[in-house]
């Protein structure tokens, strides 16, 4: 019991942590508006098909985001400042500030 409360507090003080830093989804990073249509772009990508499936697109600029939902090994959930869209994208494309 003691090793779940450690971890779980950990996790909560590292996401607190990232919650006070400006958080940027990079240029040219690929971003899906749901968790769906980010399981189907990684099944395409996999096979080498290199074609976006709908509900994924390339940013053209630094998008500034919030954290909704940190995931470790999947795609962690964010929202766009500027629009309110939630998106999920990869935690290696995310810099902060």
């Amino acid at each position: 019991m003691k090793k779940v409360i450690i971890s779980v507090s950990l996790s909560l003080l590292s996401t607190s942590a990232l919650a006070q830093q400006a958080m940027y989804i990079d240029e040219n990073s690929l971003v899906c508006v749901t968790e769906r249509a980010w399981d189907r772009q990684y099944s395409y990508l996999s096979q080498g098909i290199e074609k976006l499936v709908d509900g994924c697109f390339v940013t053209n600029q630094k998008l500034r985001v919030v954290l909704l939902d940190m995931e470790l090994i999947s795609p962690s959930q964010f929202e766009i400042v500027d629009n309110g869209q939630a998106v999920w994208v990869d935690n290696m494309d995310v810099s902060q500030e």
